[in-house]
């Protein structure tokens, strides 16, 4: 190999050498590497319980009749808030965190994060996005802060379809003031166990 040949080939490795370097330390291996999970929609169906998801933001006025609803019956349920709810209800969100399970159901995750991190004594495990708005980034935006994606698997409470381990999206409303406490009370008459979606997932 000619002098001329052998400088070009060393200055071919040195420039694929600096490329390889660039890459390795301006790259985020967690993005990188991180495998997104798919959202999990409905628990153990193994065991005869269920879960209800309470999605609460904006300015409803049917939150605490729903809370007396679960607390009547003695049984669990995850309610998931958004950050801009949690702010202007700290009160009732204070019941919420020493009675049932806590939610970020944000449409700014991180913002919600940090509104809720911040008035929680724990930080929320599970995260429940609008379907509609669900992307692979906003999935791995919530792995990697380190929340449980779920979705509903039933959104109809006059379902004649319910399933063990289903979790069901209740959204506030006088519909649901109607139907619930009948939903609630037959299940128990069946022999379901009512519990928090973080149980019924393991």
């Amino acid at each position: 190999m000619s002098k001329r040949s052998t400088v070009v080939v060393n200055l071919i490795i040195v420039c694929i050498l600096t490329t390889i370097s660039v890459v390795v330390f301006t790259t985020n291996f967690n993005n990188v590497f991180l495998t997104v999970s798919a959202p999990l929609s409905n628990g153990n169906r193994q065991n005869q319980s269920i879960s209800f998801m309470v999605q609460l933001g904006g300015h409803t006025p049917y939150a605490e009749p729903l809370v007396d609803i679960f607390k009547e019956r003695g049984v669990g349920a995850t309610f998931f808030l958004d950050g801009g709810w949690a702010t202007m209800n700290l009160s009732l969100l204070s019941t919420l965190a020493s009675e049932f399970e806590i939610g970020n159901g944000g449409q700014d995750i991180l913002q919600t994060h940090k509104i809720l991190g911040g008035i929680l004594d724990y930080p929320p495990t599970l995260f429940h996005p609008n379907q509609a708005s669900v992307t692979r980034q906003l999935l791995r935006t919530a792995q990697s802060m380190g929340y449980t994606t779920v979705l509903p698997s039933q959104t109809n409470l006059n379902s004649t379809t319910f399933r063990r381990g289903d979790l069901v999206l209740i959204t506030p409303c006088i519909t649901t003031l109607a139907t619930l406490p009948t939903l609630v009370d037959h299940f128990l008459t069946q022999g379901y166990n009512i519990i928090p979606v973080g149980e019924i997932l393991v």
